[in-house]
């Protein structure tokens, strides 16, 4: 049964993702409507486009990693992302300053330092001998019973709010910096 509940949180994931994404590719005009600066809300608009594989991929990540907080392997995750974190800023200096693409390159260092965390992640998930017993395929039947993603969705729904809350705060701190302007 936790295998299929962590698809159904995928399977969720993959659905939120796409209004976020529309909303993504009207960054540029929102923030230019909220008095941002022109040239900040250009970068910020590149910035978050390419960081539309890197919110899918956390989003795939935190699953996995609830999923396997729950079977008690809390070291695992944790593990994965002190790798990524050791080679972020080797991968975030070659595309940023070895490759000059300045702000594209940081959003691509994030995406894959989500990208190795991910995968490592994968890797060390499926050769745990009591995971392969419990994990189901994304495409499996009871994923996407009716019934049981009601359920699931009463359950997830305030999470989500409340952890993406945390998210938000952070961002508005940053569109009320970016209102400082760029000083010319």
């Amino acid at each position: 049964m936790c295998g299929v509940l962590l698809q159904r949180g995928r399977a969720i994931i993959l659905c939120c993702i796409i209004p976020i994404t529309a909303l993504f590719f009207q960054t540029e005009a929102i923030l230019v409507a909220l008095g941002q600066d022109q040239q900040v809300s250009e970068n910020a608009q590149k910035y978050v486009l390419v960081n539309i594989p890197k919110l899918i991929l956390f989003g795939m990540f935190d699953c996995q990693r609830r999923w396997l907080n729950c079977f008690e392997y809390n070291h695992i995750p944790l593990k994965c992302t002190s790798i990524a974190v050791v080679l972020h800023f080797f991968i975030c200096w070659y595309f940023v300053s070895y490759s000059n693409m300045g702000i594209l390159g940081l959003g691509i260092g994030g995406c894959c330092t989500n990208l190795i965390s991910f995968t490592l992640l994968q890797f060390f998930s499926m050769n745990l001998p009591e995971m392969s017993l419990c994990y189901c395929s994304f495409i499996d039947k009871r994923v996407y019973d009716r019934a049981g993603l009601e359920q699931f969705l009463r359950i997830a729904a305030p999470m989500i709010v409340v952890l993406y809350m945390n998210f938000w705060i952070l961002e508005l701190m940053c569109l009320v910096a970016g209102m400082l302007s760029v000083t010319d």
